[in-house]
């Protein structure tokens, strides 16, 4: 969508027409039901955080600055936010794994990564097992950052945190990411 398109569909939300609402939704719910599906884990809720979400932006579509961010930006930010709120209500914590620290090692795969290809199928195995380990809000910045390919800056207005501090906790993921996966390997 061209950036003249989006102002067009910013002025007739503003309007209240029908029609834009539609496309509105069409085009934007299925990228927050991705963030609410991540941090959730469940289709219910994300389901209907989805639709709060939805719902909030076009009561509030008045308040969204496009010098701020983009649309959807702006969107992730309030599904971000409101996935937060629902984690806290429920007092969702990841499952522990029951992880020997004596074992731990340093290293991802044992050798450097082979950015050339495909990553190994081990590889991909023991992430799909490692990553729901982590906090729903570590997921989402490692989906955000590596899957959705967002910008710092972009995940810095979303998050509400500056870009050093999401640095530094994908740093820090990373390093637990590979703590665990060894783990995995050594049982």
């Amino acid at each position: 969508m061209t950036q003249a398109d989006t102002t067009k569909m910013l002025e007739a939300l503003r309007r209240g027409e029908r029609r834009a609402q539609e496309n509105f939704l069409r085009r934007y719910a299925p990228r927050v039901f991705s963030i609410a599906w991540r941090m959730l884990s469940n289709q219910l809720d994300a389901e209907e955080l989805t639709q709060d979400v939805m719902v909030q932006a076009l009561q509030s579509i008045d308040t969204y600055d496009p010098a701020r961010a983009s649309l959807a930006t702006w969107l992730d930010r309030i599904a971000y936010s409101r996935a937060l709120n629902v984690i806290d209500k429920q007092r969702r914590r990841p499952r522990p794994l029951d992880i020997d620290t004596d074992s731990m090692s340093h290293t991802l795969c044992g050798q450097p990564p082979d950015l050339s290809g495909e990553p190994p199928p081990e590889l991909i195995d023991l992430l799909e097992r490692a990553i729901p380990t982590l906090s729903p809000a570590d997921q989402t910045l490692l989906h955000l950052f590596y899957f959705d390919r967002q910008p710092l800056a972009d995940i810095a207005y979303i998050t509400g945190m500056t870009t050093g501090t999401i640095a530094t906790r994908l740093h820090r993921i990373r390093q637990r990411l590979r703590d665990i996966i060894n783990k995995l390997r050594n049982q």
